[in-house]
């Protein structure tokens, strides 16, 4: 989705989805009346949203995070759970074996340091972590957009419409579906 809103602000991933997310602004629409999107949450695209308001990413220190609206992507957990086996990012999990991690998911436990001069952060799980990190989000006192990941695959072009006008901003007339890996850049 190289085409769409002028108003987006941040995106939020764990994994490679919200790159996606991302990609919609990638190519400078912006309007005197906006900000520029940003390609992560002033906290930091890998930070807890926990950490909103107390660290800021590099660069963005200067950003009011009262005028970002985080678009966070969800990922169904179990394709999710694969996809941390492929790339582990900085989390400690037992993976089992290849062909089935991670597994048993009740021996997953899971800990993982968001930065180095924060402390280690553990969970009963990868299960755990996964529902923590994505519930912040949901319980967030503050206004957020939550799309599923499945929904950008499968329906992108309604899907990111949706993005747009719920942002305040408008889809371009020229749809153009991105067709590459999300990490391919």
């Amino acid at each position: 989705p190289n085409d769409c809103a002028e108003n987006v602000r941040g995106a939020k991933d764990f994994d490679s989805e919200g790159r996606v997310i991302r990609d919609m602004a990638r190519y400078g629409h912006t309007s005197p009346h906006c900000q520029p999107f940003l390609w992560q949450v002033p906290w930091g695209k890998h930070n807890p949203v926990l950490w909103r308001g107390s660290h800021y990413a590099q660069y963005l220190s200067g950003i009011d995070i009262n005028d970002v609206l985080p678009v966070v992507v969800i990922k169904d957990p179990l394709t999710w759970f694969h996809s941390m086996c492929r790339m582990d990012y900085a989390t400690d999990f037992r993976h089992g074996q290849a062909q089935c991690c991670p597994s048993p998911i009740s021996q997953t436990k899971t800990s993982i340091r968001f930065r180095k001069e924060r402390d280690i952060v553990h969970y009963d799980s990868i299960a755990h972590m996964w529902s923590k990190w994505n519930l912040d989000y949901v319980n967030l006192d503050v206004p957020r957009l939550i799309v599923r990941y499945e929904d950008l695959l499968w329906h992108a072009e309604t899907t990111i419409s949706r993005v747009c006008s719920c942002s305040g901003g408008k889809m371009l007339p020229n749809f153009k579906e991105v067709t590459k890996s999300a990490k391919s850049g």
